[in-house]
């Protein structure tokens, strides 16, 4: 692919090489959150520039870690967004 940046494969496991401490952790401040909102969105801008290695056509393992790999972005944004916005405590109940 043409202006392919990293293999799919290797933007799935980012924490190794992108230092996404933030998010691999219950961070309970906003500063955390946002930096892991950060990481999130310059991972998803990555993989749609991202690059597969086999160009088979029967089951294709990396094709299916491309779409995965979307899908999980999409989820850990809208969870760390969803941590943004819950505001109250987490206090003894």
């Amino acid at each position: 692919m043409i202006g392919a940046t990293r293999k799919c494969a290797i933007l799935r496991n980012p924490s190794a090489k992108f230092g996404i401490g933030h998010c691999q952790y219950a961070v309970c401040n906003a500063e955390g959150l946002e930096i892991c909102l950060d990481t999130v969105r310059r991972l998803k801008e990555e993989e749609k520039t991202a690059w597969i290695d086999d160009r088979g056509t029967v089951f294709n393992q990396d094709v299916l870690g491309a779409i995965e790999l979307g899908y999980m972005l999409d989820c850990a944004e809208a969870m760390v967004i969803g941590a943004l916005e819950r505001h109250e405590s987490r206090g003894a109940q």
